[in-house]
């Protein structure tokens, strides 16, 4: 757990100790075999308070354990600012508009409750709380935790095309939802993270 705890405050790059005091714990426990893990916050209005469980029985090391807890870390980490800052019902409703267009997501495509997402493994793969989670580790958990972006189909340019056009068409896909991070949070902060820049770069290109 000290492992995971320190995963959590010196490795996840928007891991500050405001979000962390919204934490309460991280939970190690079997939860079956039909979830890797999961997040739930809450927000009374005044504080809030979120629980991460990682799934033992499928979880049997600790690369798999920081890997599935930077994606639980991504929802905490969206889902808490948005219930404090813009006061979103993080259960009831969709992820800001800002996200769907810079994301390119469609409200026809995407559900976005917790009854919807659990349908269906398919229903998963097109939530936007999700998808916004996969982003936060995919942009800013470290190596090798920050690969293979399960939600591609939702973002076709992730690997990026060695077509110059293309190309610049996808880093700037990247370099907006990158920015939608740093500002619709309401977190002061103006510049984006060197790292995150280094790892857009460093994209793939596809064959």
């Amino acid at each position: 757990m000290e492992s995971l705890s320190d995963f959590v405050e010196q490795e996840l790059r928007l891991s500050s100790p405001i979000e962390l005091a919204w934490l309460d714990v991280i939970e190690i426990r079997d939860l079956g075999l039909n979830t890797n893990g999961d997040w739930y916050g809450r927000y009374d209005g005044q504080t809030f308070k979120a629980r991460i469980r990682l799934n033992s029985l499928v979880l049997g090391t600790i690369e798999q354990l920081q890997r599935t807890l930077a994606h639980e870390y991504g929802h905490h980490w969206t889902l808490s600012y948005l219930a404090v800052h813009h006061n979103l019902r993080i259960y009831k409703e969709r992820l800001p508009r800002t996200y769907y267009k810079i994301r390119g997501l469609s409200e026809e495509h995407c559900v976005y409750t917790p009854e919807q997402s659990r349908a269906s493994y398919e229903d998963w793969m097109r939530c936007d709380k999700e998808i916004i989670a996969e982003d936060y580790r995919v942009l800013f958990s470290p190596h090798p935790h920050n690969q293979d972006h399960r939600m591609v189909g939702n973002l076709p340019l992730i690997r990026l095309s060695t077509h110059p056009s293309i190309r610049e068409q996808a880093l700037n896909i990247w370099r907006s939802i990158q920015n939608l991070f740093y500002t619709v949070f309401n977190l002061g902060i103006s510049h984006p993270d060197d790292r995150v820049e280094e790892y857009i770069r460093n994209l793939p290109t596809t064959p």
